[in-house]
């Protein structure tokens, strides 16, 4: 299993994700990533503590039937993806010279820590 801290996702995946994420999730997480009212923060101890250590594919496919909310997998599995890397990015994980993949097996086979 690969690891995220070995670098997964590249800058510009991230930025793109960056992008997605102001649309789309911003209004619930956070400009920061820290969470809004009921939304958990996307970083730091509470969501290491919930995905820490899972495959990245479980924090993928929560996302794909879950966000957003009531229109789960509207963005589809590339832009989640991208999404995915920027959360990565925003919590210290180092970019890598391939993108994270948006396929569920490539995913699985990546530890988030």
């Amino acid at each position: 299993m690969r690891l995220a801290s070995a670098g997964v996702y590249t800058d510009a995946q991230a930025a793109r994700g960056r992008a997605l994420y102001a649309d789309n999730c911003i209004q619930c997480h956070g400009g920061e990533l820290d969470g809004v009212e009921e939304a958990p923060p996307l970083t730091g101890q509470l969501f290491l503590g919930r995905w820490g250590g899972l495959p990245v594919g479980a924090l993928h496919a929560f996302i794909d039937k879950t966000m957003p909310p009531g229109n789960g997998g509207a963005l589809g599995a590339v832009q989640e993806a991208d999404i995915v890397a920027y959360i990565l990015s925003k919590n210290g994980f180092p970019s890598g010279p391939k993108p994270l993949p948006a396929d569920p097996a490539g995913l699985l086979g990546i530890a988030l820590q």
